[in-house]
């Protein structure tokens, strides 16, 4: 059986010998997983160690989302501190992306713009409609899957990727999440709506990055409708 591969990014705090104040360092780990429930395990003992009480959740692509000049530098955390924030992205296992992704989230780490990162390697073949039905673990279907069952109130994912956004409301629609209805802005972007099997209320955003609008304040505009 083939493993599937999940790295993981966190803030920790270690004690300084030196001086009164702790220091912040970045960890980062790569899993391998055969079984599924070894994959839930680790992804439920994560969150759990930086939920705190924080009661809401906010996923965000790192392409076209989380990488959009000023969006992160706009205090989300600051503004919206009952959320968890938390950048979800797809990179090939063995690609030069990943290598930059890898940078960018340990800078926005260290700035203390999110709470955690990760790297998904799984995906559906893109072009083909099945991949909006990809549901396989290890995908960011799956991993969304697993937070709504964390007793969250609120949970929010913005992706700009079609399949992402679609495969993770089909396996929502598969696991009895109740789909309340879909609605677009004025800008295109797509937001589906639905009620999670433990009573989580869930937003999908598929945004639509357009290179000749202002997408950071299209994406502020987007939060202050669904952070709240």
């Amino acid at each position: 059986m083939s493993k599937v591969a999940l790295e993981i990014f966190v803030n920790v705090t270690e004690s300084n010998d030196d001086s009164n104040n702790p220091s912040e360092s970045i960890m980062s780990q790569e899993f391998l997983f055969e079984e599924h429930d070894n994959f839930v395990t680790t992804i439920s003992n994560v969150i759990d160690i930086i939920k705190e009480n924080r009661q809401k959740i906010l996923i965000l692509d790192m392409h076209n989302v989380a990488d959009v000049e000023g969006f992160l530098n706009n205090n989300i955390k600051t503004t919206y501190p009952g959320w968890i924030v938390f950048v979800l992205s797809y990179v090939g296992r063995k690609s030069k992306t990943r290598n930059d992704v890898t940078n960018k989230l340990k800078e926005l780490l260290k700035t203390n713009s999110i709470d955690i990162g990760m790297l998904s390697f799984e995906r559906g073949k893109t072009g083909d409609n099945s991949a909006n039905e990809f549901v396989t673990f290890g995908g960011k279907a799956s991993i969304i899957n697993i937070l709504t069952t964390l007793n969250f109130k609120k949970l929010v994912f913005i992706d700009d990727s079609s399949d992402h956004i679609c495969s993770t409301n089909h396996l929502l629609c598969v696991n009895n999440a109740k789909v309340e209805g879909i609605t677009e802005t004025l800008t295109g972007d797509k937001l589906y709506y639905s009620m999670g099997p433990l009573g989580t209320e869930i937003w999908l955003c598929k945004f639509n990055f357009n290179a000749k609008l202002d997408n950071c304040q299209s994406l502020v505009d987007i939060l202050k409708k669904l952070v709240f």
